[in-house]
C-alpha cells in the first residue's frame, strides 16, 4: 500500500498489483437501507455469499434511530404512522423476477479532480473501467414489499489481465415501477482494471423492453446519480462522479465463464 501512494506521489506507473490492492482497501458492496425486513426476520435462509444488509425495516418494529438533535418520537406517533404506512404502500407483492439472470456490460466513467499524495498538482482528471453487473432474485427475501423486489446484485470487473473477479456483491431492494423501469439503489463497487481504480457508489436505472410473449427482448442500464469518493489513475488520488451505461447481453459472450 505505502509503495502504491508514493507512485502515486511522484507520478511513476502503479503496477497492477499495487493497483489492485488499492481497490482492496476499500471492498465494495452494495447497500441499500429500503423498507424491507431485516434478515433476521426472514423465515428463510439467506443466500449463500450475500451480504446481509441492516434494513430500515426495523423501523417497523419500532426500533427507529435517535438522531443528534431531532427529538425522539412518541409511541402513539409510531404507532399512528404504522397505520398510515399501508394506505401509501399497499399491501406486500410478490417477487418481481423480470431481472433475474440478466447480464449487462457497462462502462463506468468518471470525471472530477486528481491530486498528488503531498497536495500539490490539483488538476481534472478522469478514468474508464468495463465492468458486467448481474442480477439474480433472491428467493430467500420471500414477498417483496409494495414497491421492491430484492436481488443479489453483482459487478464484476478485470483485476488483472484476464482474470476478472466479483468487486461488489450483496442484495440490493429494486424499486419496482409500472413502467417497466427498475430502480438500483446504492449500488458500490471497488472497480480496477490494472491502470485505473475507481470506488464508486451509484444509484442505477434499468428500463426493460420486451417481446410479444411477454419475455425480457433487452434492457438499458444506465445511472441516476453516482460518486466516486475515493479512486486512483497515474494523475494520483482521484475524487469524482461515476455514470454506468450499458445493455444486457448473453451470457456466452462474457469474456469470462462465471461460476
Amino acid at each position: 500500500m505505502t509503495a502504491a501512494l508514493n507512485a502515486i506521489g511522484t507520478g511513476l506507473e502503479l503496477s497492477p498489483a499495487q493497483l489492485e490492492g488499492l481497490a482492496r482497501q476499500r471492498p465494495g458492496t452494495v447497500r441499500h437501507a429500503h423498507a424491507t425486513l431485516p434478515r433476521s426476520q426472514r423465515s428463510a435462509k439467506p443466500r449463500a455469499g450475500a451480504t446481509g444488509l441492516q434494513s430500515a425495516g426495523a423501523a417497523r418494529a419500532g426500533a427507529l434511530p435517535v438522531h443528534p438533535g431531532v427529538p425522539a418520537m412518541k409511541p402513539t406517533c409510531v404507532l399512528a404512522l404504522l397505520l398510515l404506512l399501508p394506505a401509501f404502500g399497499g399491501t406486500a407483492l410478490d417477487p418481481d423476477p423480470t431481472l433475474d439472470g440478466l447480464w449487462f456490460k457497462v462502462t463506468v466513467k468518471a470525471k472530477g479532480r486528481a491530486v498528488l499524495f503531498d497536495g500539490t498538482d490539483f488538476h481534472k482528471d478522469s478514468g474508464t473501467v468495463l465492468a458486467f453487473v448481474h442480477l439474480v432474485l433472491d428467493e430467500s427475501a420471500g414477498d417483496g414489499e409494495a414497491t421492491t423486489t430484492t436481488y443479489l446484485c453483482e459487478v464484476w470487473s478485470q483485476n488483472d489481465g484476464d482474470t476478472w473477479s466479483v468487486v461488489g456483491s450483496g442484495d440490493v431492494d429494486v424499486v419496482v415501477t409500472t413502467s417497466d423501469q427498475y430502480v438500483l439503489p446504492d449500488v458500490q463497487a471497488s472497480l480496477s482494471d490494472g491502470n485505473t481504480v475507481l470506488v464508486v457508489r451509484s444509484t442505477l436505472l434499468v428500463k426493460v423492453k420486451h417481446d410479444k410473449q411477454g419475455a425480457v427482448k433487452s434492457a438499458k442500464l444506465s445511472t441516476l446519480g453516482g460518486e466516486t469518493p475515493f479512486g486512483a489513475t497515474s494523475g494520483g488520488f482521484f475524487y469524482g462522479d461515476a455514470k454506468f451505461t450499458g445493455k444486457t447481453v448473453d451470457e456466452t459472450d462474457l469474456p469470462f465463464t462465471p461460476p
